[in-house]
C-alpha cells in the first residue's frame, strides 16, 4: 500500500512500538511507494531509539481531515551519525479518534482567562492534548473549571481548556494544575506538535535529555 498521498517529507508522526510500549515523535525524511524514512527519535535519556528490524508498531499522524493511523514494521535501521528508521506499512491508513500525545518539559509563561478574570501562570510541560502549569493566585480553581489559555509556541495561540486535576500548593507555593485542551483546530495542533518536537530536539542537542 503506497503512503505517498497520505504524508509528506517534514511531517511529524507519532510511533508507538510494540516493545517498548512507548510513543515517540519523529520527522519524516523520505516518502516512497515502499514506505517512509523517519529521523530516529530519542528516549527519555536522550539516546537514539534503534529498534531491531522486524519490530512492529503503530504510526499516527495528522492527515487531511483528521488523525490517521496504520500498523508498521521496522524494515531497516541506519545507525548514527544519521540515524534513520525505514518503516513499511502493514495495512491501509485509517481514521483514528484518540492518541497518546508526546509532551515536553518547558517553562512557558501563559495567561488563563475565566469570565472577567485573568491569571498569570507558567506551563511546566505541554503536549498537543494539554499542559501542566503552576498557578499562583486562583484559589477557586477546581477540576472541571473551563477557561481560555493564551500562550506562545512560536505563534500566539488562544485555546479553550478545562482543568482535569488541581493540586493546591503548600503555604505560598502555586497550585499544580493539569489542563486538557478542547476543540483544538488542526493548524493549532500542528503548531503545538512542532513546538514540542523542536523543544525535544533542542534539549537533546544541549545534553539535557
Amino acid at each position: 500500500m503506497s503512503i505517498v498521498k497520505f504524508v509528506d517529507v517534514r511531517d511529524l508522526v507519532d510511533i508507538t512500538l510494540d516493545e517498548p510500549a512507548d510513543t515517540f515523535v519523529a520527522a519524516v525524511t523520505a516518502v516512497t511507494d515502499e514506505g517512509l524514512g523517519l529521523e530516529a527519535p530519542t528516549d527519555a535519556t536522550g539516546r537514539y531509539v534503534l529498534p531491531p528490524v522486524g519490530m512492529t508498531g503503530l504510526m499516527v499522524w495528522r492527515g487531511t481531515g483528521g488523525l490517521l493511523e496504520v500498523p508498521v514494521t521496522i524494515a531497516k535501521v541506519t545507525p548514527p551519525p544519521s540515524p534513520t528508521w525505514h518503516v513499511q506499512l502493514r495495512g491501509t491508513p485509517a481514521r483514528r479518534q484518540r492518541r497518546a500525545f508526546v509532551r515536553t518539559d518547558i517553562l512557558l509563561p501563559l495567561v488563563l482567562h475565566h469570565e472577567e478574570n485573568s491569571y498569570a501562570a507558567v506551563a511546566v510541560d505541554i503536549s498537543e492534548g494539554g499542559l501542566r502549569c503552576r498557578v499562583p493566585d486562583w484559589p477557586e480553581l477546581a477540576p472541571g473549571r473551563t477557561m481560555n489559555v493564551d500562550l506562545d509556541v512560536g505563534a500566539p495561540l488562544t485555546l479553550a481548556a478545562h482543568a482535569v486535576r488541581v493540586r493546591p500548593g503548600a503555604k505560598e507555593e502555586p497550585a499544580d494544575v493539569s489542563l486538557r485542551f478542547t476543540g483544538v483546530r488542526i493548524s493549532d495542533g500542528d503548531r503545538i506538535r512542532q513546538f514540542v518536537f523542536t523543544q525535544l530536539q533542542l534539549a537533546r542537542s544541549k545534553g539535557l535529555l
